[in-house]
């Protein structure tokens, strides 16, 4: 009985603690200043790796292939034969450009970059592969 007691008064004092918490908290006033700088916090967060991820695969899947078109028309525009051949090798640059950055973003979830890279191709008959080193900042 005495154990039930001392049990049930340290329950009535945990209870008006925290009551007498909650009502403190209640009345304060909010800080506009805390608000201000939740704000500019969430501002400057950096997108989530989801995004990163899906901004690559973009990158590498539409936009290549979208200014490889753009580039060929605009060339066909110019000279029906040389023009698209040229817009074509203009458009293939760039596809390779796009799919090697949406890569590398995919890859690291858009935390790093691929502003270097380099293109090795293999020697004519050979058989090597081409190779592309990309360098990341890190």
């Amino acid at each position: 009985m005495k154990s039930q007691s001392l049990s049930l008064t340290v329950f009535v004092l945990i209870c008006f603690c925290l009551s007498n918490q909650a009502t403190l908290l209640a009345n304060q006033a909010p800080d506009p200043e805390a608000y201000q700088e939740l704000d500019t916090m969430l501002e400057k967060r950096p997108d989530t790796p989801a995004k990163n991820f899906a901004s690559g695969v973009k990158q590498a899947a539409y936009d290549g292939p979208k200014e490889f078109l753009q580039e060929t028309a605009q060339g066909a525009k110019e000279n029906p034969i040389t023009g698209t051949l040229e817009g074509t090798r203009k458009g293939a640059e760039k596809v390779i450009d796009h799919t090697i950055r949406g890569t590398a973003k995919v890859a690291t979830l858009g935390f790093g970059d691929a502003e270097n890279y380099e293109i090795e191709e293999g020697e004519k008959g050979s058989g090597d592969p081409t190779k592309i080193k990309v360098g990341l900042p890190w």
